[in-house]
């Protein structure tokens, strides 16, 4: 009798540890499920919004911006993002988009746009417009992938706590970078999708971004105005804390023609002076 209790002792204790290890997977483990949930998608739409609260303390100020991503693998995307808490009137307004043939990025406040030599290249320029970059579309579009594993750039990361984002609970995902002094992740526990990101950058950390970028040739500067540029922030001692969320997210069937931006009234083609780029394809205008 003893032995038969000591048995079903012994499978109860192995089952308890089996649920908790399933209930608690480590951080690696969830991020291996997101970067396969991506992969097993063909194309990806959400809506969402940005927020950055940036300094010097002395002018610190705020940005809210809402944005908009559709991407279909290999190569096809329209991302388009617009300030909304300062009037229209400013021209805080961008888009980026291909439908595979040539990238483009249109910018409000001067109502032009130019062709770019490459996706990455337009990628990195939108960068500097507080687009949303961070995780997407890097994590979905292959022409975007920068590492081998997806999250590669998150150092040591840690699953802190389950936190409830709208209607889903998520997975509390918190590490470093190269780039940046904290970034945290919000995984939904039911789809395994990114619900939510956040990070904070000091001056120091955008000078390693920018650094990065300008080694890589992906900016196309020259050595005079990427100085420059690095003086200027190192002046002001820059930071800021980063927050996107993924409002609305879906997997529609898209076509070739739903890539296509349509482009405002009198917006006028320019050559691209940083990176030289050469036309290869047709702009497709107009409301769709």
């Amino acid at each position: 009798m003893n032995k038969l209790k000591i048995v079903v002792f012994v499978i109860t204790i192995l089952f308890l540890c089996t649920n908790a290890y399933a209930d608690n997977p480590s951080a690696t483990e969830i991020l291996e499920k997101v970067a396969a949930t991506y992969k097993s998608m063909k194309t990806y739409k959400v809506e969402g919004t940005i927020s950055i609260v940036y300094g010097p303390k002395q002018f610190e100020g705020v940005a809210e911006i809402s944005f908009s991503i559709l991407m279909k693998k290999p190569d096809q995307y329209l991302i388009t993002w617009t300030q909304t808490n300062v009037p229209s009137s400013m021209g805080r307004s961008w888009a980026m988009w291909s439908d595979s043939t040539q990238p483009y990025f249109y910018t409000r406040d001067n109502n032009t746009f130019v062709n770019k030599a490459s996706d990455k290249i337009a990628l990195n320029r939108a960068k500097i417009y507080n687009g949303p970059f961070t995780i997407m579309p890097q994590l979905f579009l292959p022409v975007f992938k920068e590492y081998e594993f997806p999250f590669a750039w998150l150092k040591n990361p840690k699953v802190e706590k389950i936190e409830k984002i709208g209607e889903e609970y998520c997975y509390v995902i918190r590490g470093v970078s190269d780039i940046s002094r904290s970034e945290t992740i919000w995984v939904s526990k039911k789809s395994y999708l990114v619900r939510k990101y956040y990070r904070f950058r000091d001056y120091k950390d955008t000078i390693k971004l920018y650094s990065k970028y300008y080694e890589e040739n992906k900016l196309g500067w020259s050595e005079k105005r990427f100085e420059e540029k690095i003086e200027n922030i190192k002046r002001f001692n820059n930071y800021d804390h980063y927050t996107e969320v993924y409002k609305e997210i879906s997997s529609p069937e898209l076509s070739k023609e739903d890539f296509h931006f349509p482009l405002p009234k009198g917006a006028v083609l320019r050559d691209d002076p940083e990176t030289r780029d050469v036309l290869k394809a047709p702009v497709k205008t107009g409301v769709r």
